[in-house]
């Protein structure tokens, strides 16, 4: 099996990386993706220091991305590596591209001096209950409540 290449995002993937919103939403039956606003989403970590996005190709096609985001938090006396998003395609589930696209984010977290990797998953996932997370040692936080406050 052809390995994928991990790179980081370029605006040409924009296309690449809302088809895989649109397909996973499908998937959920969640709403429709709005294209335009993945666009300008995604053109805001061009601008940014902090935000980062990589992208998994195969043979020319977008098959994954990790989108993470360093956050320096003075309670931790350092700065976390906050994953938000890591998508990869349906039919290219369970071959490693999340993996790989894991352990990119990993070595790029270490090498900004980063003293963690968090994020959340939510417990209906596959990825929740396959224990995807697990595999790579995170550990699920049992005295910790995740609150959303929808502003739109």
């Amino acid at each position: 099996m052809l390995e994928p290449t991990i790179r980081p995002y370029r605006p040409s993937d924009s296309a690449g990386i809302a088809r895989l919103i649109a397909d996973y939403r499908a998937e959920q039956s969640g709403p429709v993706v709005d294209q335009e606003a993945v666009a300008a989403t995604l053109a805001r970590f061009l601008s940014s220091t902090q935000d980062r996005i990589l992208v998994a190709e195969l043979k020319g096609n977008v098959t994954g991305y990790v989108a993470f985001h360093l956050l320096p938090l003075p309670l931790i006396q350092g700065t976390e590596a906050y994953v938000s998003d890591l998508l990869v395609a349906g039919t290219m589930r369970g071959g490693g591209i999340g993996s790989r696209l894991l352990r990119a984010v990993e070595d790029e977290a270490r090498a900004h001096g980063c003293v963690r990797l968090m994020l959340n998953n939510h417990k209906t996932e596959l990825s929740y209950t396959r224990g995807f997370y697990g595999k790579h040692t995170f550990r699920e936080r049992v005295d910790f409540a995740n609150f959303v406050k929808p502003l739109r």
